[in-house]
């Protein structure tokens, strides 16, 4: 097998992210300026049918491009890749931007001229986060009918009607396949693309109204285009479930990957919205970051990964009540350094990272809702080798390859003696952990100095270990045999105690 290539660090390395939220999909309390007076609502059905009908479809469609185009400047990108240190953005975007044709029968069919060139912008976007090193998930946050009822799905209609509706679904998975096919003919997007998410917050119970059926069926559709390309599927706010249903399907595509590219988990983190969270004070909720995501840490040893696809340092003014001014600014330190260890490191091998909600809004710096303001300010960290010069990234690869041999040694004989008094006199294969130990340690190696190659900011680390070890599994099967051996897994400990090792270096 051949080494890690730049689609693969960028799909597979731990994200540091932030969402590009309400670009492409508005929000009235983030853009107050995009809403006439006259719009009825928040969402951007409510924006541009107001501006459509003040000023016709050409006027609203240079509108929106002048939105899309200023949103992000070259800045804003500097910004974040060399003080937010981010590796990736989550942009959201609905199923009105791939453009007009996709409008027929649903609620943008009046408006669609709006969108005759969205994905130009989408493209251009990803474009721009490459040219500085950045990943892109393609995130589709409105879906026809709406997959929740909340404005952030497209309209204010308050309702979730793609469910039960053949049409919207049918119309859905049809545009996520366009998404996965332009993306496969532009070799650009398939190497800066790190995944496509086909659908954000789903309503609570959806999988009891036909997700998960439409999920096999859609990730069939999308593995048809490019089984590779990592699919990420919102948890319903059934966390435990959905990553039943994501292992499940990341275990059948071992056999047949025409099943479903690999399945990410997405789920969303905040501690501002309920009556629990509010009833607290700001410490009780702090102290207990650090053993949230216990869902997560119960599949450790499956084939699955997860990510936090929204977060925030927000906290409810019921709980602010609960706390003096003063401490204020100290507090939301300590619980934007809790949540980003918690969601980008110790929540590791299955939690990818985490995407910060958001980056970009009308009243900048955005505060606490701000990865702007909060990366300033110091109250987000990432990935300590993200903060590394040039020079102490070449010096840790140096001192593991000087390590190697003897790490490897010591790795081996670990495994050899525990699974000797553990293993019930068992004939074991050993030999795919020592093979898998040599990919991981190497894997490590190559992924924290891939982008330097590329005159880019170095400093990646494997982000989704259960994942990247199944995807090493599947190309040391095709080498040597079948799936019938019962000690595959060892394989799979063996990259994962190489990925440590070489992570063992990384220290500030």
């Amino acid at each position: 097998m051949g080494p890690p290539t730049l689609q693969d660090v960028n799909r597979y390395r731990t994200h540091h992210g932030t969402n590009l939220g309400a670009i492409f999909v508005l929000e009235r309390w983030l853009f107050p300026n995009m809403f006439l007076e006259s719009a009825k609502g928040g969402s951007e059905l409510s924006a541009v049918t107001a501006y459509v009908e003040a000023h016709g479809v050409e006027a609203t469609r240079v509108k929106w491009e002048e939105h899309w185009e200023k949103t992000m400047t070259p800045a804003d990108w500097a910004f974040l890749r060399d003080t937010a240190k981010a590796t990736s953005v989550r942009l959201p975007i609905g199923w009105f931007t791939l453009g007009p044709q996709y409008c027929g029968g649903t609620a943008f069919e009046s408006v669609s001229g709006v969108y005759a060139n969205a994905w130009t912008w989408v493209t251009n976007y990803v474009k721009a986060a490459a040219d500085h090193g950045i990943g892109v998930l393609l995130d589709l946050h409105g879906l026809p009918g709406g997959a929740n009822d909340q404005e952030h799905s497209g309209t204010d209609y308050g309702k979730s009607e793609l469910w039960e509706n053949q049409f919207f679904r049918q119309r859905t998975t049809e545009v996520l396949v366009t998404i996965a096919q332009r993306v496969v003919a532009d070799p650009l997007m398939r190497d800066w693309v790190i995944g496509l998410q086909l659908v954000n917050e789903a309503i609570t119970g959806a999988g009891e109204r036909g997700m998960f059926g439409w999920y096999d069926s859609t990730l069939a559709a999308i593995a048809a285009v490019d089984s590779t390309l990592p699919c990420y599927i919102s948890d319903a706010w059934n966390s435990q479930a959905t990553l039943d249903y994501a292992v499940n399907k990341n275990y059948a595509r071992r056999k047949n990957p025409l099943l479903s590219s690999p399945v990410v988990v997405d789920i969303h983190k905040y501690y501002c919205f309920d009556a629990w969270n509010k009833s607290r004070s700001p410490k009780e909720i702090i102290t207990t970051v650090p053993s949230d995501g216990s869902e997560i840490l119960a599949v450790a040893e499956r084939e699955v990964g997860t990510v936090i696809g929204e977060w925030s340092c927000v906290l409810a003014e019921e709980t602010w009540a609960k706390a003096k001014p003063a401490d204020r600014a100290g507090l939301i330190k300590e619980f934007g350094h809790a949540q980003s260890q918690r969601w980008e490191q110790t929540l590791k091998p299955v939690n990818g990272g985490a995407f910060f909600w958001t980056a970009k809004m009308q009243w900048m710096d955005g505060g606490e809702w701000g990865f702007v303001d909060q990366s300033k300010k110091g109250n987000l960290l990432p990935a300590t080798a993200l903060t590394f010069s040039s020079e102490r990234l070449t010096e840790i690869a140096n001192q593991a390859k000087a390590a190697q041999l003897a790490l490897r040694a010591r790795a081996i004989a670990e495994h050899v003696d525990y699974w000797a008094q553990n293993g019930g006199g068992k004939q074991m294969e050993h030999w795919r952990f020592e093979a898998g130990y040599d990919v991981g340690f190497w894997d490590a190696v190559t992924f924290l100095g891939l982008r330097q190659q590329v005159d880019m900011p170095g400093g990646d680390v494997v982000g989704f270990g259960n994942l990247w070890a199944g995807k090493r599994l599947r190309e040391h099967v095709a080498e040597r045999g079948s799936w019938d051996s019962r000690w595959l897994w060892e394989f799979e400990h063996g990259v994962k105690r190489g990925i440590r090792d070489v992570e063992s270096f990384i220290k500030p």
